[in-house]
């Protein structure tokens, strides 16, 4: 068989491949960067832990942070267009293109998790923020409870921990577990995925790309 013919249609396989899967890597890529961000935030990090709320309960964290000020609680919200917020008002708004949306305040959450938290290191400093993700921005401004992933620092700094307080992050983590994906992952937060058709037929064409050179050389 010709050069050609074997090489061509697998350069455009693989080409098809790449096309279908860069949206994906993207994707991920994007997500990386900003968990290592939000990571650079603390010392150490706890993330999607549960924790004993006193009350016969159980209270979930999306990540829980090691500062140098204290222990940080923080949420994320994916939302896109512009918010409308305020720290005491019930409803928030997003509006986008023409359209307004609106949500529960996010920063009601924070205290049932303040509190639990409280239950467990009573007397150690805690801080709690809600963190937006997605592509918007505040034109009226945010409360101070409030982060957004421009807000984010690029990298992380050389923080000096109190004694006290690795004390206290050592009992945290002695107390936290993590949630069974199995009984309990309608517990953690929705995240987005692109699409694993996606996924599956750059495999599949990747794999007919290196089916068809095997192919066209034993031909050969």
């Amino acid at each position: 068989m010709h050069p050609l013919l074997i090489w061509l249609p697998a350069l455009l396989l693989l080409a098809a491949s790449l096309w279908l899967a860069w949206p994906l890597w993207r994707r991920w890529h994007a997500q990386r960067q900003l968990e290592q961000r939000i990571a650079a935030l603390g010392d150490r990090q706890l993330r999607d832990v549960m924790l004993d709320d006193g009350m016969g309960g159980h209270s979930y964290f999306e990540w829980l942070l090691l500062t140098e000020q204290g222990i940080c609680l923080l949420n994320t919200k994916r939302y896109h267009g512009n918010i409308f917020a305020g720290e005491r008002l019930e409803k928030w708004s997003q509006v986008v293109g023409s359209r307004s949306y609106y949500f529960t305040n996010p920063l009601y959450d924070l205290e049932p998790l303040s509190a639990t938290l409280r239950y467990h290191l009573p007397g150690v400093p805690l801080q709690a923020a809600v963190l937006f993700v997605g592509e918007c921005r505040f034109p009226k401004g945010h409360p101070a409870a409030v982060m957004t992933r421009d807000e984010l620092p690029k990298e992380g700094r050389m923080a000096t921990i109190p004694l006290k307080l690795q004390q206290a992050w050592e009992r945290l983590e002695n107390l936290v577990r993590h949630p069974d994906p199995q009984r309990e992952s309608h517990l953690l937060p929705h995240r987005e995925e692109g699409p694993h058709w996606r996924l599956w037929l750059a495999a599949g064409l990747s794999l007919l790309a290196l089916v068809w050179v095997l192919w066209g050389l034993w031909q050969g």
